[in-house]
């Protein structure tokens, strides 16, 4: 992209009542991520990167009849709570993470990434 690189750094299945899902009613995946702002526009932080990136969110593709986005959870990470707003500098990097609550453990996760939201899909 232009504007970011963002790099998805690690990721993981967090059962119910778990570090990083301690309120939550269901099992999450969560995805940690490194944003870089190539740019130096006063816009980007990591979760407005993550949301750029990937429009579409998390996909479960589980349900015969529709597509089934999953719902974004708490976040995962109390470390990183408190930059998801930050504005990061130009050549700057922060991390971030973010959650999405599982509609089951067995049907895979699919992320599509785009070019900034209406881009390309990459």
């Amino acid at each position: 992209m232009e504007d970011i690189d963002l790099k998805i750094t690690k990721y993981k299945v967090i059962p119910v009542e778990a570090e990083g899902n301690e309120y939550g009613d269901s099992p999450v995946i969560a995805f940690w991520y490194d944003t870089t702002d190539k740019s130096g526009k006063d816009i980007i932080d990591p979760l407005s990167a993550w949301f750029a990136s990937f429009p579409e969110g998390a996909i479960q593709d589980n349900d015969k009849n529709k597509v089934n986005k999953l719902e974004v959870a708490m976040h995962p990470d109390k470390n990183l709570v408190k930059d998801q707003m930050s504005k990061i500098k130009k050549d700057g990097i922060l991390s971030g993470a973010i959650a999405y609550k599982l509609t089951d453990l067995t049907t895979p996760v699919k992320l599509t990434a785009y070019k900034g939201i209406g881009g390309i899909e990459l």
